[in-house]
C-alpha cells in the first residue's frame, strides 16, 4: 500500500510540474514528500546521486537541442523537480523488491522514454527523436539508469550497515 501512495505522490508532483507548468509547487511538494515517515528512510547519498546523473543527462539533451522548452526560464526548474522528485521515488521503489537488471532494462527504456513523450503531447517540450544518434543514446541512458541505480542504493546500504 505504501508503495501505491508513494507512487500517487510522484506522479501528482510529475503532473504539477509537467502539466499545470507549476515546477516551484512541485519542488515544495517533494521536499514535503520527504518529511513524510517512510518504511525506510532514503539514503541522502543514494538521493544526491541519482539527482546529480538525471540532471546532468537532462542538461546535455536540452543543450544539443534533443529537448527544447518553449519557456527558457521553466526548464531548469522542471527538470530539478522532476529529478529530484523521481531519485526520491528510486529509493523508495527499490525498498520494496530487488529486480534483475532485465526487468530494470526493460522498465527503464519503456517508462522512461514514455514520461518524455507524454510530456511533449502535454505540450510542455519538444523532443527530436528524428536525431538517431541522440534517440538511440537516449533509449540506451534509460536502460542503464535503473539497474544502475539499484546497483548504486545496494552498494550504499551495504556500506552504511557495515559502518553501524
Amino acid at each position: 500500500m505504501a508503495l501505491i501512495l508513494n507512487s500517487l505522490v510522484f506522479n501528482a508532483i510529475w503532473l504539477t510540474a509537467v502539466l499545470a507548468k507549476q515546477p516551484l509547487l512541485g519542488f515544495a511538494m517533494v521536499v514535503a514528500w520527504a518529511y513524510y515517515p517512510q518504511p525506510s528512510r532514503p539514503q541522502p547519498i543514494f538521493v544526491g546521486l541519482a539527482f546529480a546523473l538525471g540532471l546532468l543527462v537532462d542538461t546535455l539533451l536540452v543543450q544539443t537541442g534533443f529537448i527544447t522548452f518553449d519557456n527558457q526560464v521553466l526548464p531548469a526548474y522542471v527538470l530539478i523537480t522532476l529529478w529530484a522528485a523521481f531519485s526520491y521515488y528510486c529509493a523508495i521503489f527499490f525498498y520494496y523488491k530487488t529486480y534483475t537488471l532485465w526487468q530494470l532494462a526493460l522498465l527503464g527504456v519503456i517508462s522512461g522514454p514514455s514520461s518524455y513523450w507524454a510530456a511533449a503531447k502535454l505540450g510542455a517540450v519538444s523532443i527530436s527523436w528524428n536525431m538517431l544518434p541522440l534517440t538511440v543514446l537516449f533509449l540506451l541512458f534509460w536502460a542503464a539508469v535503473l539497474p544502475l541505480y539499484q546497483a548504486l542504493l545496494r552498494r550504499l546500504q551495504c556500506n552504511s550497515e557495515i559502518l553501524a
